[in-house]
């Protein structure tokens, strides 16, 4: 490739949007960290599920009264990593969020050196690692629990040592790991299928070196398949099982869910117009003949994008590099690169605004002690949403909106009715309400009343019909 290394200068206006990013990106990482993502599902149920197995010591296919996969076929690998520093530092929501951000930024800086690695200049990579940490893609999973953050990151470590053309073995060996922490981790070969087509023509020379490098690289996959049999050897023989079961969860195209669907004021429309104007600019001044790893990277995750099984909200950061990488090389052949990097981050800086406007009196803290005072502290089980979870985590605790695998042999439990109970949960197949489910069953006797942030719960204590 050709390398981009001239006029490496960033000038006034780079120096001043580098500062004003990064201070935008440190302030928001703090001030965001509870009001983002205020009540996800995913927040509280990723999270339990470690907690449960490393602190409470109860197996993963006990919690929620069964029935889940959570950790038996993925995920021990972030189980390990985040018990470990949670563990020191406390197992609150906002300590798992950083751990997340952590792990972010290491996936920001490792893309860095990948960029360098393909001779893309310092002000392209500069620019691309300060949006991997800014826009919404990655900015959201790093402030959940979620395995996102360090799937991402072991994926970027990977292709680092790929493009490095020397640690094929590692290389193989973080893929592998990746795909334990979670199933998208497969995206490295992605990637490492974009690489390879950028550079065919100079692979293909040596046929015998290319076989090396392969070689090495399934070395490195073979041992960290090893290391995923080890740790979920017991539950492999229900794998078919779960197969089978995700088959009938298909939702369509990550790309699509992100930039049409699961998203609210249209708010990505606006760099979906903006991806396709550099799509349209690079091939209208033919630019992928100056560089075809842009191309095939596009080309590859585009693909991708709609042969992957779930087309999960959240999966978008996996895809998103591509469109920054196209962006920001497009109007770096324009001399606008600082263009680029500001129009990306005036979208989502947008956004954050109405964050910060909507959310701010938000108080968590106050919501949690709110609850744990409202609820008797006795041995009955707990039943709400899955952020009251952080409320009552070491005691018996059942998420509303899991209908299906609700225990309806309890002979009572606290219940805490907030919006989403009054509202009416659709949570299993069938799309039966949780409030029909169990009130068809039991009966409450009123136990409090308080409100916090604008929303009022109802605790009730419900014992079962005879």
């Amino acid at each position: 490739m050709k390398s981009l290394d001239k006029q490496e200068s960033f000038g006034p206006l780079g120096i001043a949007l580098i500062i004003i990013m990064s201070v935008s990106i440190v302030a928001s990482y703090i001030g965001l960290n509870l009001i983002y993502n205020i009540e996800d599902v995913d927040d509280a149920w990723s999270l339990s599920f470690m907690y449960n197995a490393f602190v409470r010591h109860i197996p993963p296919e006990s919690t929620f009264g069964g029935g889940m996969a959570n950790l038996n076929f993925f995920g021990m690998t972030q189980a390990y990593v985040y018990a470990g520093i949670l563990n020191c530092v406390g197992w609150t929501k906002g300590n798992s969020h950083l751990v997340s951000a952590f792990f972010m930024l290491l996936a920001s800086c490792t893309w860095y050196g990948i960029l360098r690695k393909l001779n893309f200049s310092r002000k392209v990579s500069l620019y691309f690692c300060l949006l991997v940490l800014w826009c919404e893609p990655f900015f959201r999973v790093a402030l959940l629990p979620r395995p996102e953050a360090l799937t991402f990151f072991l994926v970027s470590l990977a292709f680092y040592f790929l493009v490095c053309e020397r640690f094929y073995f590692p290389a193989g060996l973080l893929a592998a790991v990746a795909v334990e922490n979670h199933p998208m981790g497969i995206v490295f070969f992605v990637y490492a299928l974009a690489y390879a087509a950028s550079r065919r023509a100079e692979y293909w020379k040596d046929r015998r070196l290319l076989a090396r490098k392969a070689l090495l690289l399934a070395a490195g996959v073979a041992c960290g398949a090893v290391y995923y049999v080890a740790i979920h050897f017991h539950y492999l023989h229900q794998s078919a099982h779960i197969v089978r079961q995700g088959a009938t969860e298909l939702a369509g195209s990550v790309l699509y869910q992100y930039f049409f669907v699961c998203v609210n004021y249209f708010r990505h429309v606006a760099d979906f117009v903006f991806f396709c104007f550099c799509l349209v600019l690079y091939f209208w001044k033919g630019l992928y003949k100056e560089n075809r790893f842009v191309l095939f990277f596009l080309l590859f995750l585009v693909a991708a994008n709609f042969v992957n099984p779930r087309g999960n909200y959240e999966y978008s950061l996996y895809f998103y590099p591509g469109f920054l990488l196209l962006s920001l090389f497009v109007f770096e052949k324009f001399k606008r690169l600082e263009w680029a990097a500001a129009i990306l981050f005036l979208f989502f800086f947008a956004y954050n605004l109405t964050i910060v406007y909507r959310k701010h009196s938000y108080d968590f803290n106050a919501y949690v002690a709110t609850l744990q005072s409202a609820v008797p502290g006795n041995s009955i089980q707990v039943v709400g949403s899955t952020n009251e979870w952080y409320a009552f985590r070491d005691r018996e605790y059942y998420p509303a909106i899991i209908t299906y695998n609700f225990d309806t042999a309890a002979p009572s439990f606290y219940l805490i009715e907030g919006n989403d109970y009054r509202l009416g949960h659709a949570g299993d197949k069938r799309k039966v309400p949780f409030r029909e489910q169990i009130e068809h069953r039991y009966s409450g006797a009123p136990v409090a009343s308080v409100a916090v942030n604008g929303e009022r719960f109802d605790i009730e204590l419900m014992k079962k019909n005879r």
